[in-house]
């Protein structure tokens, strides 16, 4: 049986989803590997996470993603596959 998981329009995401984060100093980076996307937040800056600095900061974004892919791998984790059924900003098809 389907479950629809509470969308948020503004994401383009499930509540839900899986996620994986990775905090260093000021910085999270945020990973969203069924939907092949990723956030990078300032929390000094920006404590409510309302502007994803990921395209402002290419290379810390990049550091942060290779940092975080080395610590699963050293842990075991199973790449997720993205979603093929994904639509950005389609609630009706963005299910599980």
């Amino acid at each position: 049986m389907n479950r629809f998981l509470p969308f948020l329009a503004a994401t383009g995401r499930c509540r839900d989803s899986w996620r994986n984060a990775l905090y260093r100093g000021d910085y999270m980076f945020i990973e969203y590997p069924e939907y092949a996307s990723a956030e990078l937040h300032n929390l000094a800056r920006d404590p409510a996470e309302t502007r994803d600095l990921a395209a402002e900061e290419p290379a810390r974004l990049a550091q942060m993603k290779s940092e975080l892919a080395s610590i699963l791998a050293g842990m075991n984790v199973p790449d997720p596959e993205p979603n093929p059924d994904f639509v950005p900003g389609n609630a009706t098809t963005n299910q599980r």
